[in-house]
């Protein structure tokens, strides 16, 4: 596809998401990787997943911003509850070192079409054990 053809499409899109969907957080991490204004949170090279090369540049200069937090655990939250599987984990060193790289299937680079299929899983809380658990789709009944 010609640079200039995939230029039109990012700005439809960024057009879309500045009009319908900008407060939630799938359409607004999108947005800020487009953008590409930050070397702390990026596209990995081939598109497929979230880069997060310094989680405290993340909670300094994007989540108060972008997110209205600046609790880096409720940004990373966040991925769990859209569905996002973390394939690296920083967290296994000092707290907030090393990069943390994030994967959903429709949440790709230049793929806005995609975004409308990654859905908020509900939150069911389990009245047996006081517990919650994230659950993708449907309420679930209970016995």
């Amino acid at each position: 596809m010609p640079k200039s053809s995939l230029r039109a499409q990012e700005r439809a899109a960024q057009s879309q998401i500045n009009s319908t969907n900008k407060n939630t957080f799938v359409f607004t991490l999108y947005r800020i990787l487009n953008d590409n204004n930050y070397t702390c949170l990026h596209w990995s090279i081939d598109g497929l997943m979230v880069v997060i090369e310094s989680p405290e540049d993340v909670q300094a200069k994007i989540l108060p911003v972008h997110f209205h937090t600046d609790k880096y655990s409720s940004f990373t939250r966040q991925f769990h509850i859209y569905g996002f599987k973390r394939k690296t984990d920083g967290r296994k060193e000092k707290r907030l070192q090393g990069y943390c790289l994030f994967l959903h299937p429709d949440f790709r680079r230049n793929r806005f079409d995609r975004l409308g299929n990654i859905k908020r899983k509900a939150i069911i809380k389990d009245k047996f054990n006081e517990k919650l658990e994230y659950k993708s789709g449907a309420v679930l009944m209970g016995h």
